[in-house]
């Protein structure tokens, strides 16, 4: 799968509540990018190093050239959004540790009502279906 079509469905997960599932594998890292403001999101495999989230550095990748440009931004994973800064080291690897500095919105979720709806439908076709084959 591509990067892109892996952000898309850790955002869409994150949106319908799922966070505490997918975040526990999954980073949802919002960047700043340097184009008026913009932000990108990005999903990144991470692991917890000394307490603070640590991500591989991919070098020529767009969110680890904006948080080289601008190093605030929000990480979501299953502990919840944090404000994080990050620093770069040799070895590679990224880490988040957190920070009181203002951050990119988070992704919320606002998808909630897919579920009621993903039951409501169904039953009501069924229901309807069965009202109709009665003589």
């Amino acid at each position: 799968m591509s990067d892109r079509g892996r952000t898309t469905l850790v955002i869409a997960a994150f949106r319908l509540g799922l966070s505490w599932l997918v975040g526990t594998r999954w980073l949802l890292l919002t960047t700043t990018t340097g184009e008026a403001d913009a932000v990108r999101r990005t999903a990144v495999r991470y692991r917890w190093r000394g307490g603070e989230l640590c991500v591989r550095d991919r070098p020529g990748a767009g969110w680890a050239d904006d948080l080289r440009s601008q190093p605030v931004a929000m990480a979501q994973a299953a502990p919840g959004p944090l404000a994080v800064a990050a620093a770069f080291h040799d070895d590679g690897t990224v880490t988040l540790p957190p920070t009181g500095r203002p951050a990119p919105v988070p992704v919320v979720p606002d998808l909630l009502w897919v579920y009621p709806v993903a039951v409501i439908v169904p039953a009501a076709i069924r229901l309807a279906t069965r009202r109709r084959r009665r003589p």
